[in-house]
């Protein structure tokens, strides 16, 4: 089972990224704002994977996904900000970038892709999700 760390401000975010992804398998910690996470992540070396939004109240999401890239573990950057340009900028900072909003369908695909990339294998079925959509 893969343990997955999602980082949000907004609670409703958290609560329906949290059940599409235990529902697919997976085991998911949530945090709501960067220190937070950061401290999570110092206390707990078992996280397969780091999806945050990019602001926070507290900073930007990419303390997050430096401190998780520093422990080689993979990132999926959210954001409601778009353009190719930020894209781009985001991909600099992680492995992957999905714009919200987002459906469930699409941040199961994300994850499992990313969890793909490591071998690592929690998304039963990236279309079971019955939530129209999120974020």
């Amino acid at each position: 089972m893969s343990k997955i760390l999602v980082v949000d401000d907004d609670p409703s975010v958290l609560a329906l990224a949290k059940k599409v992804l235990t529902e697919a398998g997976c085991e998911v910690v949530v945090a709501s704002d960067v220190g937070g996470a950061i401290d999570l992540l110092l206390e707990d070396d078992s996280f397969d994977l780091v999806v945050t939004d990019f602001l926070l109240p507290d900073g930007n999401g990419d303390s997050v996904a430096e401190l998780a890239k520093n422990e080689y573990i993979p990132v999926l950057v959210m954001s409601g900000m778009q353009g190719k340009a930020f894209e781009e900028s985001m991909l600099s900072i992680a492995d992957s970038f999905i714009a919200k909003p987002f459906s469930p369908e699409d941040l199961s695909r994300a994850v499992r892709q990313l969890l793909d990339e490591i071998g690592e294998d929690c998304i039963n079925n990236p279309d079971s999700a019955e939530l129209s959509s999120f974020c």
